[in-house]
């Protein structure tokens, strides 16, 4: 059997130790070739000094580049990838920045800071609110209590009339903690969002997004809604122009309802006139063409109760009010109709209490109309705001708004 310990015959160590020495400069050779490259390629301090020198003195081509080679260096490095950002936007690559801002790293500090730059950019010269939905997403993915999601995806479905959005996330931020005081002008207004920006908002996401029928209805409701504000009487002119809009805005929300039959908003502004018309055969039609998401919409039972009533079906009637009061306890029209209902019954003291509900409530609205922005509500308001949601028996809004005001509101302490 052969020996397996390598033996070494006379006379032939030199050879072995020309072949070792001969590895030894080789690795010599390849050390120094490194040490050469390394010297050659800039180390992440220099290169991110010479990015901020660039970025100091407006050369933002330079700086985006720095930036980019610093982080192939190194992915985790949050200001780099900011700075990259940065670099684009200064030069008007918009969609470049964004694209460079989604991607920084969720375990850099710098993640949060991103966010808020991308927001900025869906919301505002990229306009993409359906991006920013994905953001403000990814952002609770991440931490479902951060305050700036929340706010962010209740602006864009009140703007956009995403109703059953808006009251399911404004309602997750309460239960959270983490609301924006406007959710609460929001939820009271939810049967009649209007914004002064809404038309214009709606407009321009329009043009730049393939979901027509979103921004279409919500930019046609918006100016439709605005439009039945009561035109100045003293220029015949304006007056003869204003009726002129009415007029095409019919036009257009009917064909706008010609092209999607079952878009919620649409359904309930045709509804919402057929009532006011006292047009019951129109509302029976309108009813009858109700997609399944309707039975979740309080507006929705309040149109088949008033239709319920004018067919005398008062029990149907009562219970249509009541589950629409159930899914929206702040609704102040459902209480109007269960009020004349009442009297029709001869329930007068219910009457009272309803009618003692819709007259705070209308006090609430006209109060919040003249102000600027839903931010702007002072706490005097807020405070009867809950003080109307207790007694409707939305107790988790009441509850909410009151601990709001005592965490945000200095020396903030309820009306006795």
């Amino acid at each position: 059997m052969i020996d397996p310990v390598i033996t070494v015959a006379p006379g032939s160590r030199r050879g072995l130790r020309t072949v070792m020495g001969g590895g030894v400069v080789a690795l010599i050779g390849l050390i120094g070739w490194w040490s050469l490259m390394a010297l050659r390629t800039p180390q992440p301090a220099a290169l991110r000094r010479e990015a901020e020198h660039a970025a100091a003195r407006g050369r933002w081509q330079e700086a985006g580049e720095l930036s980019r080679r610093l982080n192939v260096l190194d992915p985790h490095n949050g200001p780099a990838w900011l700075m990259q950002a940065r670099a684009a936007q200064q030069q008007g690559d918009m969609a470049e920045a964004a694209r460079i801002l989604a991607v920084v790293p969720a375990d850099t500090e710098q993640r949060a800071t991103a966010d808020l730059a991308l927001l900025e950019l869906q919301l505002g010269p990229l306009n993409s609110p359906l991006a920013a939905e994905q953001t403000c997403r990814a952002m609770l993915q991440r931490d479902p209590r951060s305050a700036v999601a929340h706010q962010r995806l209740i602006f864009l479905y009140a703007i956009t009339l995403r109703r059953q959005e808006l009251i399911q996330q404004a309602r997750r931020a309460m239960d959270l903690e983490c609301e924006p005081i406007e959710a609460y002008v929001y939820l009271f207004f939810a049967d009649s969002l209007h914004f002064s920006n809404g038309t214009e908002l709606n407009r321009r996401w329009r043009a730049a997004n393939s979901n027509a029928e979103l921004f279409m209805v919500a930019e046609a409701v918006s100016m439709a809604t605005a439009l039945e504000g009561g035109a100045p009487r003293d220029d015949i002119e304006v007056v003869r122009r204003i009726r002129k809009m009415a007029d095409d805005k019919d036009q257009f929300l009917a064909e706008l309802f010609a092209r999607y039959p079952q878009n919620l908003e649409l359904l309930a502004w045709h509804l919402d006139r057929a009532v006011a018309r006292g047009d019951v055969n129109g509302a029976v039609a309108l009813l009858r063409k109700l997609p399944p998401a309707a039975d979740d919409d309080n507006r929705f039972w309040r149109f088949a109760g008033w239709t319920h009533v004018q067919l005398g079906r008062e029990e149907r009637a009562l219970a249509s009010y009541q589950h629409a009061l159930e899914l929206h306890p702040l609704d102040w029209n459902t209480r109007h109709f269960l009020a004349a209902l009442r009297r029709q019954r001869r329930e007068f003291d219910e009457v009272h209490r309803l009618e003692q509900l819709v007259q705070a409530a209308h006090a609430l609205r006209r109060a919040l109309d003249v102000l600027p922005n839903a931010r702007a509500a002072p706490p005097v308001l807020l405070e009867q705001l809950a003080d109307y949601a207790g007694q409707c028996g939305d107790d988790q809004f009441a509850r909410a708004l009151r601990r709001h005001l005592q965490q945000h509101i200095p020396d903030h302490s309820p009306a006795s």
